[in-house]
Parts: C-alpha cells; sequence; structure tokens
C-alpha cells in the first residue's frame, strides 16, 4: 500500500469513528443524573437540565413515576434543538 493510499485509509476510519460518536451523543437518552426535578404529586417535573447535549430525550418516567411537567425555566441557557415524534 503506498503512502497516499495508507493516509486515505486513515482519514476514512477517523472519519467513521467521528460519526459513530456523534451518532452515539446524539440519538442516546440523556442521564436522568443531567436533570433536577421535584416530586409533585405523585408525578415528576423537571426543574432543570443540567447536560451538554443540543438533542435531549426527556424521559416518560424517572424513579417510576410519570414525568408530567417541565418547569418554564428548564433549559434556560441551553441550545438545543426541538423534534417532533
Amino acid at each position: 500500500m503506498t503512502d497516499k493510499r495508507k493516509i486515505i485509509f486513515v482519514i476514512c476510519i477517523a472519519s467513521v469513528i467521528w460519526i459513530v460518536a456523534i451518532l452515539w451523543l446524539i440519538l442516546s437518552d440523556a442521564p436522568v443524573s443531567s436533570f433536577d426535578y421535584s416530586v409533585r404529586e405523585n408525578s415528576i417535573t423537571i426543574d432543570q437540565y443540567n447536560g451538554y447535549r443540543i438533542l435531549v430525550r426527556i424521559p416518560d418516567t424517572i424513579d417510576g413515576l410519570p414525568v408530567t411537567e417541565i418547569g418554564d425555566y428548564a433549559f434556560e441557557g441551553k441550545k438545543l434543538r426541538k423534534l417532533l415524534n
């Protein structure tokens, strides 16, 4: 294999690894520890998001209780993208 082909091969492998890492970050759920939340009337209100992702999937439940509200300022200062299900 020539030096030029080796360089192209390494660049291709690095690109694939980079794309897989980005997809993993985008598609995996934010850990529950990324949320500050409170329990109100047997349901969860998300008070603040402390994570770093720009795509965040809100969990259906936390600690076995349904997530029913998101606080007015839960995502204040965060740059997020809104996606429809």
